[in-house]
């Protein structure tokens, strides 16, 4: 099995995993000696979520000399590369490069480098190029999707001089450095937005152009300023339930539950003739539609229609909330983020395994509304540049990992060639 299909490049050798690496699997020490393997623990333990397709700087959790001492957990040095073997077709093949003595638990296969013919990075990037050969595998090979330690020694990799190894993985962590620090601008922004949420939704700041009232009354949901007002959605807003035309030879396009993300919304890009829509493709979308999910509402599973959507169905897994004044929409949409509503919410979910709250229960929730539309769109207008900002570097970054992925398939294959 290989995952590329080119001649091999010259000077170049293929070899599998097993020939050039030292394989060892983890464990989990036992969950039942808690305070003896884990608490106060000071070696870091990989598990698959600690994987970050690149270098790994902590762990979520650290185990114990002892626990070390008494488990087939093996001590790591830094430049191991690491493999998820299983726990689903969005983690296996995911990797991870140690950057400081360590050890994994079993659903990963540590790779130890012979430091005379491949390199760490490299290796850390081949296996990282052709993440889609081990889920072809894992889908291939038997009902629970999985790798195992025969599939990760017998994985092909091809072989470039050592100092060209190096030099590919030079070039491409130039691109990882740029991606990581606009992951940590993007992070920044958020909490900059939670914070002005926090403060803006609440009257806590005001804009300069509004004079701040003195008189604040108390609300069981915090001090509201007295120029302002604890409204529920359904005194400025209605729950959106038109249903769509029942012909079952109409197109239209629908948004589903998995859709929607934390202020995303994924429109679709082709259109599904209603009869084969499934039943909960119902409630007809339109501009200022704030779309929230009613099932788990706690994953934030929130949008806004910011424009005038064409034949577009939305799941009744959504409470489509349409604002009586249009203006309105967007800060009703950025209210349902805010403490206030959260902690509602919070209160009302039933359901352990699938939460949900009805639609109700939304229009009966409260959010702090301020009497005057201006200041309303204030606040909106100020959270929304937030979100551009942020929007524009998902866009580079997406830019940035593109270009990464052109850049791998062309150097991890020889078609461009590099001098170390």
């Amino acid at each position: 099995m290989t995952p590329f299909k080119q001649n091999i490049p010259s000077g170049w050798k293929l070899a599998t995993i097993d020939e050039v690496v030292t394989l060892k699997s983890g464990s989990t020490p036992l969950r039942a000696k808690q305070e003896a393997y884990f608490d106060a623990g000071t070696i870091p333990w990989v598990k698959t979520m600690d994987l970050t397709n690149g270098p790994i700087l902590e762990t979520d959790e650290k185990i114990t000399e002892l626990a070390l001492r008494e488990s087939s957990c093996p001590m790591l040095k830094p430049g191991t590369v690491l493999v998820a073997m299983y726990g689903g077709f969005n983690q296996i093949g995911r990797t991870g490069l140690m950057t400081f003595p360590g050890t994994i638990n079993q659903a990963i296969s540590a790779l130890m480098p012979n430091k005379d013919v491949l390199d760490s990075g490299y290796l850390l990037n081949w296996l990282n190029c052709n993440v889609m050969s081990w889920r072809r595998l894992a889908a291939s090979s038997r009902k629970d999707p999985n790798i195992t330690r025969s599939d990760v020694a017998g994985f092909p990799v091809l072989l470039p001089p050592l100092p060209e190894q190096r030099k590919i993985a030079q070039i491409l962590g130039t691109w990882d450095e740029a991606i990581a620090t606009t992951e940590k601008l993007i992070a920044a922004l958020e909490r900059r937005k939670q914070g002005l949420m926090q403060r803006l939704l609440t009257g806590q700041v005001r804009f300069g152009e509004f004079v701040e009232s003195e008189d604040y009354q108390e609300t069981r949901y915090g001090f509201l300023p007295g120029d302002w007002r604890l409204a529920e959605i359904q005194s400025i807003g209605k729950v959106n339930k038109e249903n769509a035309d029942k012909d079952p030879n109409r197109e239209w396009f629908y948004i589903d539950l998995s859709s929607v993300e934390n202020g995303t919304i994924d429109f679709p890009l082709s259109r599904i003739r209603f009869e084969e829509l499934p039943s909960r493709a119902q409630r007809v979308l339109h501009r200022g539609d704030v779309l929230m999910a009613t099932v788990r509402p706690n994953l934030l599973g929130y949008g806004l229609c910011d424009f005038e959507p064409v034949d577009t169905l939305c799941s009744t897994g959504f409470a489509l909330i349409s604002p009586i004044d249009l203006d309105d929409a967007s800060f009703i949409y950025y209210s349902l983020y805010g403490a206030t509503v959260q902690g509602q919410i919070h209160g009302m979910v039933t359901g352990s395994s699938y939460p949900a709250i009805n639609s109700t229960e939304v229009m009966q929730l409260r959010i702090f509304y301020p009497n005057s539309k201006v200041e309303r769109m204030k606040i909106a207008n100020t959270l929304q540049n937030v979100d551009g900002e942020m929007k524009a570097l998902r866009r580079y970054k997406n830019r940035l990992e593109l270009q990464k992925k052109g850049l791998m398939q062309r150097l991890l294959t020889g078609q461009v060639r590099v001098a170390g």
